[in-house]
């Protein structure tokens, strides 16, 4: 309970920015990603907290990551058309950058 309600209270203090494609990603970010091994995207929500919940926007499934993350790590930072490495002990997996928005 103390985990959610502290989720809660940094939402609601959160303040969302206004990204462009040529912004580096940050907090507030919401960012598609295309996966090498795959040809469906991958639309991610760099949030404050609640890092593994998914929600539904515009008709696509996004997944909250945290920046304490290791994907969220990865993005920080970075831009539109950049590729970054998620490195994990069973495999690694490259991403492109899509959109931010």
């Amino acid at each position: 309970v103390a985990a959610l309600q502290d989720s809660l209270q940094r939402y609601r203090q959160f303040h969302k920015p206004t990204f462009s494609e040529d912004d580096a990603i940050a907090l507030g970010a919401l960012v598609c990603l295309q996966p090498a091994s795959s040809d469906k995207p991958l639309w991610v929500f760099l949030g404050p907290a609640a890092g593994g919940l998914q929600f539904s926007y515009a008709g696509k499934t996004v997944q909250v990551i945290s920046p304490d993350a290791p994907l969220g790590k990865a993005l920080l930072g970075q831009g539109v058309d950049d590729d970054v490495l998620l490195s994990q002990p069973s495999a690694a997996t490259r991403y492109r950058i899509m959109t931010l928005c």
